[in-house]
């Protein structure tokens, strides 16, 4: 079964081919199907940082085999060593470390975590923010391209409870964390997406990946989530661990992975997500007869499905969401531009292609859809420099979502409504969306709302994935 290239919210792998191969670590140091430890990539290079700030608990830590606790540290990259700043009493003021830093506990203990101060979460999305995360285990500091990359080295398990409580809130629902651990530890398993490997990390600490922003939020129920689930993955029918993904909101209806990777993923599917009664499954598939229906028919105001707001109330919703989230409003969203915004906004997120030479904006027409009604090509026709009439196709829902957003429209699933002036030119163009996310696999807003309306965690695995069973995982099981 072919793997997918890239993933589908990743603003830095999109169009890469994904190398399975560590390039830098030992094959024998390598994250694969029987290791219990995994190195996250917390800063990556790419984030352009020379200088990381560091605060190191009131607990007997080591940084490159010196005790040291109870301080601020300063790391920042003079030439291509890393120079440690500690305060100027300290003999670690000014000190050179060369290329490479550790710090770690100086004894095992599972509850200290160093802080990592004003690190990126959502590179590149609209809900882009610095924050403070909370580090366990082993931090490692290097030099790569003549910026900083940090590393958090630590256990499976402490790693899923900081994904799923950055992914959603860890004041969500147990059953909906288990389901999340779940599939979590699913995709992280079957490991198709080993996108980082020239770096000689497993994973990133965000959408790129999975989200990870520490264990500074991890709750007792999160904590209990992933130690009730420990070790457990989907596993499909005809064998193999689930290469599972996941998305913010599907807006109704879940899509095929094929109309978001360009391949079936076994155990994925597009279903409706809502009770078997649902006034949704009348849609069937989304086409342009029925998206304006969709995404603003008068039925929404009776909508039973489990990621609407008539599961989790608008209201309610920054509760579950993860801290760098915005709140409600995704189910259904609009976006407004003038003639002239949108083509100012196509001259930016379409500059690559150097022929391009867009004068005026003439019309956007969606030529292929998903079942979820997620656009997956779209034509945008255009008056050129000369005056001659021209158009271009934007392939993949990712590139579509790229090019109609600053900073990345919520889905590719929208009607395109045009308001035209006397001369027949876009006055205003509006898009009337669904959802948030590319759609495909479990829709977390849905589970929470399954979870909420008293569904179990086997129960919303099985809704959102067919043909698997919820199981140890073989390959630790054969360890």
């Amino acid at each position: 079964m072919p793997s997918p290239k890239y993933h589908a919210d990743c603003k830095i792998c999109i169009g890469m081919m994904m190398d399975t191969t560590c390039k830098q670590r030992p094959a024998d140091d390598r994250t694969d199907s029987h290791a219990t430890r995994v190195r996250i990539g917390i800063i990556l290079p790419q984030d352009r940082v020379t200088r990381a700030c560091l605060t190191i608990p009131d607990v007997p830590y080591t940084a490159d085999g010196d005790p040291v606790r109870a301080v601020t540290l300063t790391a920042r990259i003079e030439g291509t060593s890393i120079v440690l700043d500690a305060p100027r009493q300290s003999a670690k003021h000014g000190h050179s470390v060369g290329q490479l830093l550790t710090l770690s506990p100086a004894t095992p203990a599972p509850t200290a975590t160093l802080t990592l101060h004003n690190c990126i979460a959502g590179r590149g999305f609209h809900w882009s923010k610095h924050i403070d995360v909370a580090l366990p285990g082993r931090v490692e500091l290097s030099v790569k391209d003549g910026h900083l990359l940090v590393v958090n080295d630590l256990d499976i398990e402490s790693y899923l409870e900081g994904v799923i409580t950055a992914e959603m809130s860890g004041d969500a629902p147990t059953e909906f964390l288990k389901a999340q651990c779940i599939v979590a530890r699913s995709w992280m398993r079957a490991a198709t997406e080993r996108k980082h490997s020239e770096l000689g990390i497993d994973f990133c600490n965000d959408d790129c990946c999975q989200r990870y922003q520490g264990i500074g939020a991890v709750t007792e129920s999160a904590a209990g989530a992933v130690d009730q689930t420990a070790g457990r993955v989907l596993i499909h029918t005809t064998g193999g661990i689930v290469d599972a993904n996941y998305a913010k909101s599907c807006g109704g209806i879940t899509e095929a992975p094929e109309h978001v990777w360009g391949a079936p993923k076994p155990g994925q599917h597009s279903t409706v997500d809502a009770p078997r009664d649902s006034a949704i499954a009348r849609f069937g598939a989304i086409t342009e007869t029925n998206i304006a229906e969709y995404t603003t028919g008068p039925w929404l105001g009776e909508c039973d499905a489990y990621c609407s707001p008539g599961a989790v109330p608008d209201r309610d919703l920054p509760r579950y969401l993860g801290r760098v989230d915005d709140g409600g409003g995704h189910f259904r969203w609009h976006i407004r531009y003038s003639g002239g915004e949108l083509t100012d906004l196509l001259r930016r997120t379409l500059r690559g292609d150097a022929e391009l030479q867009i004068r005026h904006i003439q019309d956007l027409v969606v030529t292929h859809r998903g079942r979820s009604g997620r656009a997956i090509r779209l034509v945008v026709a255009y008056d050129d420099n000369r005056g001659r009439r021209q158009a271009t196709s934007i392939e993949g829902q990712y590139r579509i979502r790229d090019a109609l957003h600053e900073s990345f429209l919520f889905s590719s699933a929208f009607d395109v409504r045009i308001e035209r002036d006397a001369a027949g030119r876009p006055k205003t163009i509006d898009l009337f969306g669904a959802g948030w996310g590319h759609g495909a696999g479990m829709c977390q807003i849905g589970a929470l709302g399954m979870a909420l309306a008293g569904h179990d965690h086997r129960r919303i695995l099985h809704h959102y994935f067919k043909d698997v069973t919820i199981a140890s995982d073989p390959s630790l099981r054969d360890a």
